[in-house]
């Protein structure tokens, strides 16, 4: 079973760690990102980026998708 929740004070903590869920703290250091693309710093990182917005759109649309950056 899986079950996502977006919690308030941290009121959901004790109750997902005893049924051995995992918890993620959203404003800690080591959590989880919601923007991905927010720091691309290096060629890998615009790489890694093409590919995971090809991924999203072939998720959502079901084809696959060509991302060309041009230097104008």
């Amino acid at each position: 079973m899986r079950n996502w929740t977006f919690d308030y004070k941290r009121g959901a903590l004790v109750t997902t760690k005893a049924c051995g869920g995992q918890y993620y703290d959203l404003g800690g250091d080591n959590s989880p990102s919601f923007c991905p693309l927010s720091v691309l710093e290096t060629d890998s990182d615009v790489i890694w980026a093409e590919d995971w917005i090809a991924t999203c759109y072939q998720i959502q649309h079901g084809g696959l998708v060509r991302l060309a950056l041009s230097a104008e």
